[in-house]
């Protein structure tokens, strides 16, 4: 992937209680994500990415999200 690429997938955190309550709001919930990078901090490598919906907090606060905290859907 490369930066601003753009997936499908469902915020799946095993403890929703280590995000923020904007994020907490989507957990469970089908949107898009943005491909903002890889992590240059531990786990070093994975894929962050931005939640890209209409919840204006959200979008304000830009909170980037670990990829293995994203269930993708496996046709994009």
């Amino acid at each position: 992937m490369k930066k601003g690429d753009m997936r499908h997938g469902t915020f799946a955190p095993v403890f929703k209680g280590n995000y923020p309550l904007c994020l907490q709001a989507i957990a469970g919930l089908r949107i898009q994500w943005q491909y903002m990078g890889e992590s240059t901090m531990p786990p070093l490598g994975t894929g962050l990415f931005m939640a890209m919906n209409d919840n204006k907090l959200l979008q304000d606060q830009k909170h980037w999200v670990l990829e293995n905290a994203i269930e993708f859907d496996n046709h994009n």
